[in-house]
C-alpha cells in the first residue's frame, strides 16, 4: 500500500538498501520530467514490505534508474545519477539523508564522462552500488531503442565514496576500472555481497525486455 493520494508507484526504477537493516529506499525515475516523482521508505517486518513514509524528490530530475544509501562514518547517504541517454556525461549527486523524517540535506554533484559505451543510445550510469570499503560501481547500458535489441552493459569500479576533511561525505571518482562486459544483455541492477571473511562477489540484473530477465555473479570479479 502506497501512501498519498498519489496511489501505486509508477516507473519504480530503483531500490537501494538501507546500511544497519533500518529498511529500503526506493526511487521513481521523474519520467523525464512527466511525473513519477516519489521516494518512499520502506520496511521489511513479519514477511512482508511496508511503505513508511514518501517525499517528492527534492530535487529537478529528468530519468534516474540509478540510486544507493551508503554511510560515512554515523552518517547515512543517498547517492544518485541520471541515465543521461545519448549524452556524453551525467552527474553523481549526493546527500546527507535523514529517515525519521524522511529528509535530505543539500546536494553536492560531481560529473562523470562516459566511457563504454557512447553514442546515440548509450547510457553512462543505470545502476549504482558501494561495497564497505566505499568503493563506486556503476553500470553502463545501450539500448537501441528496440525491445529485441541489440544491447550492449559493461560493469565499472569508478571511484569512491569517502570522508573529507571535516567529516563530510564526498564522491573522489578514479580511473575506470572495466569489471565486465556483457554482450546482448542489458543490466539494469547491481548488488555487492560481502562474506563475513572479506570476501566480495559483484551481481548484476538485468532487464532484456521480450528476452526476459536473469540475476548473474560476475566471474572472477574479487
Amino acid at each position: 500500500k502506497f501512501p498519498g493520494p498519489e496511489g501505486p508507484s509508477s516507473d519504480l526504477e530503483s531500490a537501494s538498501r538501507i546500511p544497519g537493516g533500518k529498511g529500503f529506499l526506493f526511487a521513481e525515475s521523474g519520467q523525464e520530467g512527466e511525473g513519477a516523482r516519489r521516494i518512499f521508505f520502506a520496511v521489511y517486518c513479519n514477511g512482508k514490505v511496508n511503505i513508511e513514509s514518501q517525499v517528492t524528490w527534492p530535487v529537478t530530475v529528468e530519468n534516474v534508474e540509478a540510486t544507493e544509501v551508503c554511510q560515512v562514518g554515523q552518517q547515512l547517504v543517498f547517492l544518485y545519477a541520471e541515465r543521461a541517454e545519448g549524452l556524453p556525461a551525467t552527474k553523481l549527486r549526493w546527500a546527507k539523508l535523514s529517515l525519521n523524517p524522511l529528509e535530505f540535506g543539500a546536494f553536492k554533484e560531481v560529473t562523470y564522462e562516459g566511457v563504454d559505451p557512447v553514442g546515440k543510445g548509450a547510457r553512462p550510469i543505470v545502476a549504482l552500488a558501494l561495497d564497505s570499503d566505499g568503493f563506486i560501481y556503476s553500470v553502463s547500458a545501450y539500448d537501441s531503442g528496440n525491445d529485441d535489441g541489440p544491447f550492449r552493459s559493461v560493469v565499472w569500479r569508478i571511484g569512491k565514496m569517502i570522508a573529507d576533511e571535516k567529516g563530510n561525505p564526498q564522491v573522489e571518482l578514479g580511473e575506470d576500472k572495466r569489471l565486465a562486459t556483457l554482450d546482448g544483455l542489458k543490466v539494469e541492477s547491481i548488488a555487492i555481497y560481502e562474506s563475513k571473511k572479506g570476501g566480495k562477489q559483484v551481481y548484476v540484473g538485468t532487464d532484456d525486455e521480450h528476452y526476459g530477465g536473469i540475476i548473474r555473479l560476475l566471474p572472477g570479479v574479487p
